[in-house]
């Protein structure tokens, strides 16, 4: 239900703050207007710890926060940047440094740091989109076609760059591959963190986890509404596709991970249901699922992607 005491959300406008790999000027943050939004335009899986150095002192020092006490709720949405330099013309695979193990393992270090210094806190983890699709989106736009061939926006070479030739689809094809390599490695981090994986400690038990959000997964972008990107870079998502991004988000948060929204193209609708679908089963239920997505059935139907304990007194339910 919503709750309207929930804070940390950032307000206002400011001038964009740019963060991309190793090019990531420090004092950039404006913590009036940013508040507990850490995101940065740009910002890669390498740039998460610059993320959280400004996260977590603001959490611990906020007034508005009980830090020991209050559930914390945490989204992470990274990749899309990643992909956009992934791309070797001259080899199949990317740069080390963008590896899917390298991807993996940055994420891990995140999610680790974030269970150590904020306590009680569900961590939402989307997979990503194969964000190669806004050059079909955008090829035939002229105002977009204009602005890229001023030079005015740079945003997403491997898109790009060798445009509607056979070299261009195999840059895509690979930024797209990549991205299911990306998102087998979140999934697995997933189950790492339940109980039995590599990361589980029961010390934590009752008080962090790790939810998988795969609403965005399946999206085809180059089949959106040209509105979805924003007129100013012709890259970024426009206001209405925040809007539609939240609706899945708020649409799939309860649900089991097998019942997720999946392949879900805008516009969505926001969904209400008399019975709070984290009422079904038992803690810890999460179906698991294997690398490429497919559930298995090792876990009773029905029983929410989010344990028991979160995210409000109301929603508690008596376990045994």
């Amino acid at each position: 239900r919503f709750n309207p005491n929930v804070t940390g959300f950032s307000l206002g406008d400011h001038i964009a703050e740019f963060c991309a790999g190793p090019l990531c000027p420090p004092f950039q943050y404006h913590p009036r207007h940013d508040r507990f939004n850490a995101a940065q335009s740009g910002a890669m899986a390498v740039n998460l710890m610059h993320e959280l150095g400004y996260l977590v002192p603001r959490v611990k020092k906020s007034e508005d926060v009980d830090f020991e006490g209050a559930w914390k709720h945490l989204t992470l949405f990274i990749m899309s940047n990643d992909l956009c330099l992934s791309c070797t013309p001259l080899s199949p695979s990317p740069p080390t440094w963008l590896s899917p193990s390298a991807f993996s393992r940055t994420l891990e270090s995140a999610l680790l740091l974030i269970r150590s210094q904020i306590p009680r806190t569900l961590v939402t983890v989307l997979l990503g989109l194969n964000v190669s699709g806004v050059y079909d989106l955008t090829k035939d736009d002229p105002g977009c076609a204009a602005l890229r061939h001023s030079g005015a926006v740079f945003e997403c070479t491997c898109a790009f760059t060798l445009g509607s030739t056979p070299a261009g689809d195999a840059l895509r094809a690979q930024m797209d591959a990549q991205a299911q390599l990306y998102n087998a490695a979140i999934l697995e981090l997933r189950t790492s963190f339940q109980p039995g994986g590599r990361n589980y400690d029961p010390t934590y038990g009752d008080t962090f986890a790790v939810v998988v959000e795969p609403g965005m997964a399946g999206v085809r972008v180059g089949a959106w509404p040209g509105d979805m990107l924003s007129g100013v870079d012709c890259f970024h998502p426009s206001g209405r596709a925040h809007a539609w991004m939240a609706a899945v988000m708020w649409n799939n948060l309860h649900l089991p991970f097998a019942d997720k929204i999946r392949l879900h193209d805008p516009p969505a609708r926001l969904n209400w249901t008399s019975t709070p679908p984290w009422t079904r089963g038992s803690r810890h239920g999460a179906r698991r699922a294997g690398p490429a997505g497919d559930d298995d059935d090792s876990h009773p139907a029905g029983v929410s992607e989010v344990p028991l304990w979160c995210p409000t007194a109301e929603s508690r339910v008596a376990t045994t």
